[in-house]
């Protein structure tokens, strides 16, 4: 992106895949076995760090960008960390009845991977919020996915299951939080801002 490129590649270090996590337990030696990053944890690292980081960090510039057609640092970054299959299947538009983008990804695989992700303006703030594959625990359907935020000081905020994972559901809802406003929403839980296990050690 031709507006905040400097800050944006300062932020994700996209010039190589030495950001990417690896690991080792806490009391391992210090200087452990590294291990190759799965396309799961590049996944995670790109839908669930990059992304909101570019959102909050970049002072609306990211949001500018996207809502003026500059999507190439997004699909390089796609293609750089995971690759161009998944690159190729990200769409991005504008949100008609909202000051917001939708980004589509390709289809989630695993938890928490992401069906959605809009990066939303109200105001001077911005909001990154996503619709996560879930494990549907009771199998009748009624968790196919999670509607999540990450919020600008890291926190990933749970609003709980829902039972639609399709783009007409998660943008009316999207639209029907925002008219609401934040003291009438639901409220969100706090949840981990890691993964379930190997992947607890992913930082941005």
């Amino acid at each position: 992106m031709k507006t905040c490129r400097s800050l944006l590649i300062a932020l994700s270090l996209i010039g190589s895949l030495s950001f990417l996590p690896h690991f080792a337990l806490a009391d391992a030696p210090a200087n452990p076995p590294q291990k190759e990053p799965t396309e799961s944890d590049r996944v995670y690292y790109f839908e669930h760090k990059l992304l909101p980081n570019w959102v909050h960090k970049s002072e609306g510039a990211f949001y500018s960008d996207l809502a003026q057609g500059n999507t190439k640092q997004l699909t390089d970054a796609a293609t750089e960390i995971i690759g161009k299959d998944f690159s190729d299947g990200i769409k991005i538009r504008k949100i008609d009845k909202t000051d917001g983008i939708l980004i589509t990804f390709p289809k989630p695989k695993e938890p928490p991977q992401c069906f959605f992700a809009a990066v939303l303006k109200d105001g001077s703030e911005y909001h990154y919020v996503t619709l996560e594959l879930g494990e549907d625990i009771t199998g009748d359907g009624s968790s196919k996915a999670f509607l999540c935020e990450w919020a600008n000081n890291g926190d990933h905020l749970d609003f709980g299951p829902r039972k639609y994972n399709d783009e007409a559901h998660f943008l009316s809802e999207l639209e029907d939080r925002l008219k609401k406003g934040p003291d009438q929403a639901p409220p969100a839980a706090q949840i981990p801002a890691t993964p379930p296990a190997p992947q607890d050690s992913h930082e941005p």
